[in-house]
């Protein structure tokens, strides 16, 4: 190349995929995948890692991811080749490392591509001095690859998976049993099927599909997506999977980065993907403050949130709103111990009571002075009562409703700075996203959607 087009290659999006992604990939990390004796010549896992990466990022299909390699020069720089042609390998080579690398995470339940990642950004947090005591969160609704179709036409579409999926020889096995359904697609199938003559075809697959279970079941992976799960989020139907992606957010810091990233079926709360990811993240990073919507609370996530010394700021909350008419918990100021038990509390005016437990599990009472609050210009508002046998007056509350009550002023605090620390995350997420993988397995966007893969 000329020299200002190499300057221009290396300065562009290529370059820095090769400096601060490719070079920082680990190859030991997948040693496991490998035999330790003299066996023939493999593709570097750096380069199979990178070509799936850059793939979920462009939301390529793999024919597009194909041609790249093969063709784009910035593609060939990113992944540490500086002729084209050099490293050519078959597309199976990316199946089968997909497969082993799928493998060995059911087998041990080690994520090899999240190690990579988290390795990756670590090296980067490093690298660039970042600050990572501010992080913040957020979830993406990532759509499955399952159609809508009538019960036949599914039945019909599974059956062709299943036969694409058979070796040589059970396809002359099952030639005879597999004819019927082979001639066009399921949706042509179904076209000639008069009405009233379903049940009879549903009878006939259902025969098959049992002798197959039974004749098959030891090597047939499934054709289609079993951990997808269904939800309704603000009133509109997902199928599939919940992506969580965590990323640094202090002020001082001259890029922000994502440090993890979370996929689940998107029946999983968003509080338990907070509180899964934790440990990690705490063990990661320098993390204090955990920026996050209003899903993300719940009473395992304050215990995890108070045992690993991280204030939850939210931009929302997910409890009953407290009434208007009333001065709310969070106008209290709260002591807890290391253990979370409520200990002191301080009112609005300064008057501070010790706090005991109340006569039923989980709830507590802290007593003030009656001649004080009777003088108390919030006396009115004051959601403190009265008793009848004793100059004192009573709060009454729930250790869930003190931990509602610290949230919501430190949200209230954020607020009143005027940063919005949590927004730009949603950003990295796109809104309110919804990828749908097709069955070449490349990212199709909505018109907000998430430019990923699964």
């Amino acid at each position: 190349m000329p020299e200002k087009y190499r300057q221009r290659l290396e300065q562009s999006w290529a370059g820095v995929f090769y400096q601060e992604f490719f070079c920082r990939i680990d190859e030991e990390i997948f040693a496991e995948l490998y035999a330790d004796i003299p066996s023939r010549p493999n593709v570097p896992v750096n380069v199979l890692v990178g070509l799936d990466t850059l793939k979920a990022g462009f939301g390529w299909s793999d024919e597009q991811m194909q041609d790249a390699f093969i063709f784009d020069v910035q593609v060939c720089y990113a992944l540490g080749m500086h002729q084209l042609g050099e490293g050519d390998f078959d597309i199976r080579t990316v199946y089968n490392f997909r497969r082993r690398v799928t493998e060995h995470m059911h087998e041990t339940g080690e994520n090899l591509i999240e190690q990579t990642f988290e390795q990756a950004s670590d090296e980067q947090v490093q690298a660039y001095e970042l600050k990572t005591g501010k992080l913040r969160m957020d979830s993406a609704q990532i759509a499955s690859n399952i159609r809508e179709m009538t019960r036949l036409q599914l039945l019909v579409e599974v059956l062709q998976r299943v036969q694409r999926m058979l070796n040589a020889v059970d396809k002359i096995q099952y030639d005879q049993a597999f004819s019927a359904y082979l001639k066009g697609s399921s949706g042509q199938y179904v076209y000639h099927v008069k009405a009233g003559e379903s049940d009879e075809y549903l009878e006939s697959i259902g025969e098959l599909m049992r002798r197959l279970v039974r004749e098959l079941a030891s090597g047939l992976q499934s054709p289609d997506d079993w951990k997808a799960a269904f939800r309704q989020k603000r009133g509109q139907d997902y199928i599939g999977y919940a992506a969580n992606a965590t990323e640094t957010h202090d002020p001082d810091n001259s890029l922000q980065l994502i440090v993890k990233v979370q996929v689940e079926p998107n029946a999983s709360d968003d509080a338990v993907m907070l509180e899964e990811a934790l440990p990690d993240l705490k063990a990661r990073t320098d993390m204090k403050e955990m920026h996050n919507d209003g899903r993300c609370n719940s009473p395992n996530v304050d215990a995890a949130m108070r045992q690993h010394k991280v204030t939850q700021i939210q931009t929302a909350i997910r409890d009953a709103k407290p009434s208007s008419e009333k001065l709310a918990l969070e106008e209290f100021d709260w002591e807890i111990d290391d253990e979370g038990k409520t200990q002191h509390v301080t009112c609005p005016i300064g008057q501070k009571a010790a706090v005991v437990s109340g006569k039923r599990e989980d709830r507590y009472l802290a007593y003030f002075s009656q001649p004080d609050c009777d003088n108390c210009p919030l006396v009115t508002q004051c959601p403190i009562d009265a008793l009848k046998r004793k100059p004192q007056r009573a709060l009454r509350f729930s250790q869930r409703q003190v931990n509602a009550a610290r949230r919501r002023k430190h949200s209230a605090e954020a607020r009143a700075s005027g940063q919005n620390l949590r927004a730009a995350v949603e950003a990295a997420m796109r809104g309110e996203h919804n990828v749908s993988l097709n069955q070449k397995g490349s990212a199709r966007r909505s018109k907000r959607g998430l430019d990923t893969g699964k």
